[in-house]
């Protein structure tokens, strides 16, 4: 005889929190079919619930369509591009880079290996400039025409290295790496009017030309501060965690730490140099701990640059590696089999003829019969 589902049900097993009672008499309902009268009052208007929330009904989700065109991307993959117009699209509940910033391409070219070796020459440079300016006899005009210099190579070992790749199909990127590049031209922009200025170039104008360099000099920084955000952008990508660190810290602390220096300037006896006295020598020391901030910055992004293109020459030397891989396998292959039945492996023994000695032991003798005078 088959048994109703509907008499099965009311003995479903019901869940350990249910806290249910009867509204008429308080009577517990724990473990009763959900729906039944009270078995204490009789009351049959009991809740249906069974002290669980209500389930939520089903969200509809809308389909994923491409932002460009309206194609429906249902079944595609979660990023990539548009098999309608090309175009990238992405989730619409996150911010994910749909792009490899740095491609083996990138990596593997000269122009990131040359960029990345004059970015490191300019700051040492710079670094060099920042030490011969406290312990050395130089002028505050030669100093900027060597800063001119020093900030022109910047500019170009810049623009040599930053890969379009680096913007990641972000618009907003790839607007801020283009200021990023026209505003580092305003550093020799600046050394260049303050070196016109204290070269009685600019007489009735000094102060025109003062403001002017100044404003060169704040906006140069904030475009510096850029530039070290794509080195980040880099080092993150080709996973160069503890680089892209201490990057990270320079560009935070490298504005208002120029800002500083630039309020509060060089006392007139360092343009000079330091003397070289005791008291030179607690001046330079006091210079020493006040700027090495500073000298922080530089000595960071010359290491980082250095550390970046030594990760491009691995990478072509890995390639190089992997493409000859199959000739060096073969080539030692031919020599393995070449040796075989020539070289001689281990020591040789002379193995002693079979003689009378020989059968009469029963055993291989170690020696030979001894020989019959």
């Amino acid at each position: 005889m088959p048994i109703p589902v509907q008499f099965l049900e009311q003995f479903s097993r019901q869940p350990p929190d249910d806290d249910r009672v009867c509204q008429s008499c308080g009577y517990p309902l724990r473990g009763l079919p959900a729906g039944n009268p009270c078995p204490e009052c009789g009351a049959s208007d009991q809740p249906d619930s069974d002290g669980q929330p209500a389930p939520s009904p089903p969200r509809k989700v809308k389909p994923p369509t491409c932002r460009g065109c309206g194609y429906l991307l249902k079944g595609l993959p979660s990023s990539g591009r548009c098999p309608e117009c090309g175009g990238p699209y992405r989730p619409a509940d996150s911010f994910k880079r749909i792009a490899v910033l740095i491609p083996d391409p990138v990596l593997e070219s000269v122009s990131w290996r040359a960029g990345l070796t004059i970015m490191a020459m300019a700051s040492a440079g710079a670094l060099f400039m920042q030490l011969v300016v406290l312990f050395a006899r130089v002028t505050p005009r030669e100093y900027t025409m060597l800063m001119a210099g020093i900030s022109a190579a910047w500019i170009v070992g810049l623009h040599v290295w930053v890969p379009r790749s680096i913007d990641g199909d972000l618009r907003f990127i790839r607007t801020g790496r283009r200021l990023t590049l026209v505003s580092q031209w305003l550093w020799p922009a600046g050394f260049t009017l303050m070196c016109l200025q204290l070269s009685n170039l600019a007489r009735g104008h000094d102060q025109a030309f003062q403001i002017i360099a100044s404003c060169c000099f704040v906006i140069a920084g904030l475009g510096t501060v850029g530039a070290v955000s794509l080195m980040v952008m880099a080092a993150k990508d080709l996973y160069m965690r503890d680089a892209a660190r201490r990057l990270l810290f320079t560009a935070f602390f490298f504005l208002p730490y120029s800002i500083g220096i630039w309020i509060a300037p060089y006392p007139a006896f360092v343009t000079v140099g330091i003397p070289l006295s005791p008291y030179g020598g607690l001046l330079a020391f006091i210079y020493l701990v006040l700027l090495s901030p500073w000298w922080f910055m530089f000595i960071t992004v010359l290491v980082t640059s250095l550390q970046m293109a030594q990760r491009g020459r691995w990478a072509i030397h890995v390639k190089y590696l992997e493409a000859t891989r199959a000739d060096r396998v073969a080539a030692k292959r031919d020599r393995m089999n070449a040796s075989v039945g020539v070289k001689e492996v281990g020591p040789r023994a002379e193995v002693p003829d079979r003689g009378p000695a020989w059968d009469a032991s029963g055993d291989i003798p170690l020696e030979g019969p001894p020989k019959e005078n």
